[in-house]
């Protein structure tokens, strides 16, 4: 994504908390010198606000924001059993699979999936809002002023 981004003029700006990972992966596929790399946590509030911070000091706005981001800690079985693997039994074992998800992982691991895969997320796209509005503004996509309450 990063790529195609910058091959067509964008200005890219790819986050991850291990700064020699994204800085490799921008010196692997910068071709013009406009990925650039910012350490930060997604998964931390005070991190957002200084990579927004940041981006505002260095950009002013931003036109599109990727939120690319995922872990899995309850990994399921390469082969998920299926109620339906035993030919010979008539009736599928539910049960079967129910032990199968319910045995894999732990809370804890659905917990920390769920907090960077979706809360993380979340919170990022409404850290960056104001520069997305302004990247709007400056293209002229919205009108000046805009209100979320209904005419009168």
């Amino acid at each position: 994504i990063a790529t195609a981004l910058e091959s067509n003029g964008a200005t890219v700006y790819i986050i991850g908390r291990r700064l020699e990972v994204i800085e490799k992966a921008a010196k692997e596929n910068n071709r013009f010198r406009k990925i650039i790399p910012l350490q930060g946590d997604i998964t931390c509030r005070q991190s957002l606000t200084k990579l927004v911070e940041t981006i505002k000091a260095r950009h002013g706005y931003i036109d599109l924001l990727v939120n690319n981001t995922g872990i899995a800690r309850n990994l399921l079985p390469s082969h998920l059993l299926s109620p339906l693997d035993d030919p010979t039994d008539a009736s599928p074992s539910i049960k079967a699979f129910q032990s199968v998800l319910w045995d894999t992982g732990s809370p804890e691991g659905f917990a920390k999936s769920f907090d960077t895969n979706v809360t993380a997320v979340y919170f990022t796209t409404v850290a960056f809002l104001e520069l997305l509005q302004v990247g709007n503004l400056r293209r002229g996509d919205l009108p000046p002023v805009m209100s979320l309450r209904p005419p009168v």
